[in-house]
């Protein structure tokens, strides 16, 4: 059964929502919002109550992917990750916790790839991070093709790129 639609943004000028569930239950929300409450665009951030269909009243975010389209995956104790590709197409990594989510100088962001068109990534039971991502920029001495990476310590270090299908 679908609960009815709750407006969270209340503003009109919403785009690119993006949702993560932790494991306690509670649900985050960011959005690009033309009006972000300090007149700009920017990015805003609602939370819900733990396992309830209550919202706290949305708020700017200042966070290292503003502008972008983040893949929001949830792992251990509640750390909350983000994957993005920048202006020069390095895919970058940040971390929070849930509690912390909307303060962006609690994000820590490091390119983890070069010469990234598109990606995904997951978080498997174990709390090991995968990252799968196509290159394809030969200016770098990037051979096009499919990547594969992994962190097995929440996002602090990265293996190298291993290539596991030439374009």
């Amino acid at each position: 059964e679908w609960s009815d639609p709750l407006n969270l943004s209340q503003s009109g000028g919403t785009a690119d929502p993006h949702i993560v569930a932790a494991a306690d239950g509670s649900l985050i929300v960011v959005w690009d919002d033309t009006f972000s409450g300090s007149g700009t665009r920017g990015l805003m951030a609602g939370y819900s109550q733990r396992g309830t269909d209550a919202w706290l009243p949305a708020a700017p975010a200042t966070l290292p992917f503003a502008g972008r389209s983040p893949r929001l995956v949830v792992g251990v104790e509640n750390a909350v990750h983000a994957f993005w590709i920048d202006d020069e197409g390095f895919l970058r990594h940040g971390a929070s916790t849930t509690s912390s989510f909307g303060d962006g100088s609690r994000w820590g962001a490091q390119v983890i790839a070069p010469s990234v068109v598109a990606f995904d990534a997951a978080i498997d039971a174990q709390g090991r991070i995968h990252v799968i991502c196509l290159m394809a920029d030969e200016r770098q001495q990037v051979a096009a093709g499919v990547y594969y990476l992994r962190s097995g310590s929440g996002g602090g270090t990265w293996s190298s790129s291993t290539l596991i299908y030439r374009s």
